[in-house]
């Protein structure tokens, strides 16, 4: 009994890279649905960031070599699925900036060069008187933009990150003043509003007693 391919009978070889995003995979002869015994070119191309890793089918079959991102594929008789296997590349690290603005700083040193997908919790840290305002800079790539301690999960790319504070008009602080020695005169809050929040401007004033005369504050 002698057989032969039936050119009639076509099956459907779809591609998919794995996980999703880590990479872009091609059917490079293009001509989805093949007959049994068809040779496709393959081809597997890593997203920055990340390397390729081996191919695999769900229904078996053969491949030109399936360790190498561009190859065949011997179709098989039946609908088949190719899989695309990709990892992080630890070889590739990408950089880290970040600052923080006027009036705070920051918990640590976060700058650095970190592999893709590593997460680094950052904290911004106010001045007294002063509270943190938001995250601003590639902020695409963190969980939250207000809230002082957040993650960065790092991309394929450098990412820079600035801490930005406001006064906080909760906190207000005590305002004395003296006159030295006492009784050579005597001083005035003139805005008379006293606590004050951080970087109110208040009208003082001295007035020397007869015989004395102001030396400066």
């Amino acid at each position: 009994a002698n057989f032969e391919i039936d050119t009639e009978q076509k099956f459907t070889l779809t591609l998919n890279p794995n996980p999703a995003g880590y990479g872009n995979v091609y059917d490079d002869t293009g001509l989805s649905p093949y007959t049994v015994g068809t040779d496709v070119n393959i081809r597997a191309v890593a997203e920055t960031g990340y390397k390729f890793n081996g191919w695999s089918s769900d229904k078996g079959g053969v491949f030109g070599d399936s360790s190498q991102a561009e190859t065949t594929y011997t179709m098989t008789a039946e609908d088949t699925i190719l899989t695309a296997n990709f990892e992080i590349d630890s070889g590739q690290t990408f950089a880290l900036t970040v600052t923080a603005g006027s009036n705070g700083s920051l918990a640590d040193n976060y700058d650095g060069n970190y592999e893709v997908e590593t997460e680094i919790q950052i904290t911004a840290v106010p001045d007294t008187g002063y509270k943190f305002l938001n995250w601003t800079g590639d902020t695409g790539y963190i969980d939250s933009t207000t809230n002082a301690t957040t993650t960065v999960t790092m991309p394929a790319q450098a990412v820079t990150l600035q801490a930005n504070f406001e006064i906080d008009t909760e906190q207000k602080f005590t305002l004395t003043l003296n006159p030295n020695p006492a009784g050579y005169g005597n001083v005035f809050d003139d805005t008379g509003s006293s606590p004050y929040n951080a970087e109110t401007v208040v009208n003082i004033r001295a007035v020397a007693e007869t015989g004395y005369k102001f030396n400066g504050w």
